[in-house]
């Protein structure tokens, strides 16, 4: 699990990117945080995301299982799915 991604958004960052401006060359999001009353620019990879935030904490002996079984369950109709595994 070296490379296992933690980083996991809630609102994805597809959605976000469509909220970006231009500033130069760098392209941002606006950000107000209402709680703390300030704004700012960042981008999208700061934005609608908690650490872990999707991970699932069991012990399994394969860390796939969670796929595995969407596969399973998916009707055979969508067995293609299979073909674009992660």
């Amino acid at each position: 699990m070296g490379n296992t991604s933690r980083h996991h958004h809630f609102i994805p960052r597809f959605y976000l990117k469509g909220f970006l401006f231009e500033a130069e060359e760098n392209p941002r999001l606006a950000v107000i945080d209402l709680k703390k009353k300030k704004q700012f620019q960042t981008n999208t990879r700061n934005v609608g995301a908690i650490r872990d935030f999707n991970r699932v904490d069991v012990e399994v002996t394969c860390p796939r299982i969670m796929y595995q079984l969407l596969l399973e369950s998916c009707p055979s109709h969508l067995s293609c799915i299979a073909v674009a595994e992660p």
